[in-house]
């Protein structure tokens, strides 16, 4: 839209129409009533060391609760295209069986300008052949995940400090699983921005890296210097305004045994820190 829809709890987008053997991409903005909210998902909070009930924090880490917002509809059709966009599908208890209904679950991402969080953004995306009969998205809800990092013990044995032998120990070890244990909903909602397009013969690239989260060697770039410099000095400056080297090309050079430092051909990168999909559709 030309101008900010107003705030109100729930959204919904018709599409009807579309061309031959195309994708279609629905993108939408949104943004809460309370724009402090935009931040919640950067930040990880701490649960105090707890070793009672279903949720335990056994290891005094500080990373143990994320806020992960994401979009839901509900909706006429299950995307074909759900995993290559991270859409999350599942079909409606209530629904019709011969007509049944889906709920897609879209991850939002950040919206930043200067260096500032302005809205949230999901993409979603339909083949023609799920456009036939149009697309209904209603009763459209923003969702706060709560993920946590939930800490069991693992029995083994340890070492004595009396005897120097080992002994049975029911939490030699700790391990961590992530789980959603709550969700919340943003009671009011607006759209500041919304996009349909199609394409054809769309190309897909997903990458990603094996780097640490953290590195105190200079020599090994971590996990977001990884990622910075695909995208500012590769991804940038060669693909998105020349399309050379294109996506097959790219996934060719990320793949190559033989590559050797200084890594010209993929920027820089250490091809074996990368993993690189590509995928065609037609």
């Amino acid at each position: 839209p030309f101008s900010v829809m107003p705030f109100r709890p729930s959204l919904q987008i018709t599409v009807t129409g579309h061309s031959t053997d195309t994708v279609v991409y629905i993108d939408v903005q949104i943004q809460p009533t309370n724009t402090a909210h935009l931040r919640y998902s950067l930040t990880s909070l701490d649960w105090p060391y707890d070793d009672q009930g279903q949720i335990q924090d056994l290891d005094d880490s500080t990373d143990d609760i994320k806020l992960i917002p994401v979009l839901t509809f509900n909706s006429s059709s299950s995307p074909a295209l759900a995993h290559e966009y991270s859409l999350s599908v599942s079909q409606l208890d209530n629904s019709d069986p011969n007509y049944p209904d889906y709920s897609v679950w879209a991850p939002l991402q950040p919206v930043v300008e200067t260096g500032n969080i302005s809205a949230f953004s999901a993409r979603l995306a339909f083949k023609s052949a799920e456009m036939d009969a149009g697309i209904d998205l209603y009763d459209g809800k923003m969702i706060w995940t709560t993920q946590a990092a939930l800490d069991s013990c693992v029995a083994g044995s340890v070492i004595s400090a009396e005897t120097g032998d080992p002994v049975p120990d029911a939490c030699a070890d700790i391990s961590t699983e992530s789980s959603i244990i709550a969700s919340y909903t943003e009671d009011w909602i607006r759209v500041t921005g919304l996009s349909v397009s199609e394409y054809k013969d769309v190309e897909v690239g997903l990458f990603g890296t094996s780097a640490p989260a953290t590195s105190s060697d200079a020599n090994t770039p971590d996990e977001d210097t990884t990622m910075f410099t695909l995208m500012s000095a590769g991804l940038t400056g060669s693909f998105l305004y020349y399309m050379n080297p294109d996506l097959d090309t790219m996934d060719t050079n990320f793949s190559d045994p033989g590559a050797s430092s200084p890594y010209a051909p993929t920027w820089g990168i250490d091809p074996t820190t990368m993993h690189v999909q590509v995928d065609h559709f037609t």
